[in-house]
């Protein structure tokens, strides 16, 4: 699956095409700008690419959590997800910038999840806090997850990229 982000910002892109016609060989600059890209994803995890915090989780989504000693902050019930995001350069000119995991495209953009059957996986029968008894299986009627944007080019990141941009022109 391949999500396009396009910037919108004509100011920004002005820029950076001007910038880049000067810079005879693109490729260390577009690695720096892969590596700058990760640092400050990781710097902001839980806020959006302009700055603001993500929706807060449910007080049931977070009452399961405190329950089971898990992470209550959000998208962090383990770190894949937050560690996946790579780059790679296609051409000499283009960088991709994302994640091979499928379920960020719905954490990204936001949507409800299909109802389906959930089957205990490791054990015989499935229990949760508030469950009368142990289940075999528990039809889920699908969930609404709210948009949480984890890439994108806002103002702090045009600002580095076209900070790195300048370093190469100057050099």
């Amino acid at each position: 699956m391949r999500i396009q982000i396009k910037v919108d910002d004509k100011k920004f892109r002005k820029e950076l095409n001007k910038l880049s016609s000067k810079i005879k060989n693109p490729t260390p600059a577009l690695y720096e700008i892969g590596e700058g890209l990760l640092r400050e994803l990781d710097a902001r995890w839980g806020k959006d690419p302009s700055g603001r915090n993500w929706q807060a989780l449910k007080r049931a989504a977070l009452a399961q959590k405190r329950a089971e000693n898990k992470s209550t902050k959000i998208l962090e019930r383990n770190v894949i997800l937050k560690n996946s995001f790579n780059y790679r350069l296609v051409g000499k000119a283009s960088l991709l910038f994302g994640t091979p995991i499928e379920y960020a495209a719905i954490h990204q953009f936001g949507g409800k999840t299909a109802p389906h059957t959930i089957m205990p996986y490791r054990k015989k029968a499935l229990y949760w806090i508030g469950a009368a008894k142990p289940v075999k299986k528990v039809r889920h009627p699908g969930s609404n997850i709210p948009a949480r944007p984890m890439i994108g080019i806002e103002k702090p990141q045009q600002e580095m990229i076209v900070e790195i941009l300048e370093s190469y022109v100057n050099k």
